[in-house]
């Protein structure tokens, strides 16, 4: 049995900060609440930015999987022991029968293009704009085919 061992404890102040441009802090909003289930604390900023509506899209992918198992109990007995010295024998001359199952899945991912200016005043003209920051938002889904026996 181990002896207990004496802690100290020290109670410190911790914080984080991140630091918004001058254009976006009169606009900032600032909420703090507490996660329900887990009980931290979790602080949110939001502010207003101008922003160009650039490119937007959608690509689809479409791919079959093939998955494959062992037909029976027996069947996966066989498969596991099959480098064994004692069933070698039997897997070679009767090898694991198997099922097989086909499903096609797609996916669809659409995104929404904007290029953001944090830096930019009221817009006068395109020079006082700032340097642009990219956002693509991600949007997906997906469908899933059967293609095994007796789909259609």
């Amino acid at each position: 049995m181990t002896a207990p061992t004496t802690v100290i404890l020290e109670r410190l102040r911790i914080g984080a900060q991140s630091a918004l441009s001058p254009s976006m802090a009169h606009s900032a909003d600032f909420d703090a609440i507490v996660d329900p289930f887990t009980g931290a604390l979790v602080a949110r900023i939001t502010a207003a930015v101008h922003a160009q509506r650039i490119a937007d899209g959608t690509v689809t992918v479409a791919k079959e999987i093939v998955h494959d198992w062992p037909a029976t109990t027996w069947q996966m007995f066989k498969g596991r022991h099959a480098d064994s010295w004692w069933l070698a024998w039997l897997v070679r001359r009767r090898p694991v029968v198997k099922t097989c199952q086909r499903r096609e899945v797609e996916l669809t991912a659409t995104w929404v293009g904007h290029a953001m200016f944090p830096d930019s005043t009221i817009v006068i003209d395109d020079n006082r704009l700032g340097a642009p920051i990219y956002r693509l938002t991600r949007n997906e889904s997906t469908a899933v085919r059967d293609l095994g026996p007796g789909a259609s």
